[in-house]
């Protein structure tokens, strides 16, 4: 699924993070990072961290990356 919510609890009480791609049968999440990343990485740590806790899997595929679609698709593949 496209743009999919993923809730979890914290202590604050209930959140959830959208993610980009979600597979519910995979347990994977596919997260596609612009530049804008660059300047985020802590953050992303941390969501990564509180998903991977979840039991997902987490694969962060950055924009560039998809000059080579075949190769994009067999990244994400090794996890299907």
């Amino acid at each position: 699924m496209r743009q999919h919510p993923v809730y979890y609890q914290s202590i604050s009480g209930s959140n959830f993070f959208l993610v980009d791609f979600y597979c519910h049968e995979k347990k994977l999440v596919v997260e596609i990072d612009g530049g804008y990343h660059d300047f985020q990485k802590d953050f992303d740590q941390n969501r990564d961290q509180i998903l991977k806790a979840m039991g997902l899997i987490v694969l962060r595929i950055r924009n560039s990356e998809f000059d080579d679609i075949a190769n994009v698709l067999e990244k994400i593949g090794k996890y299907c």
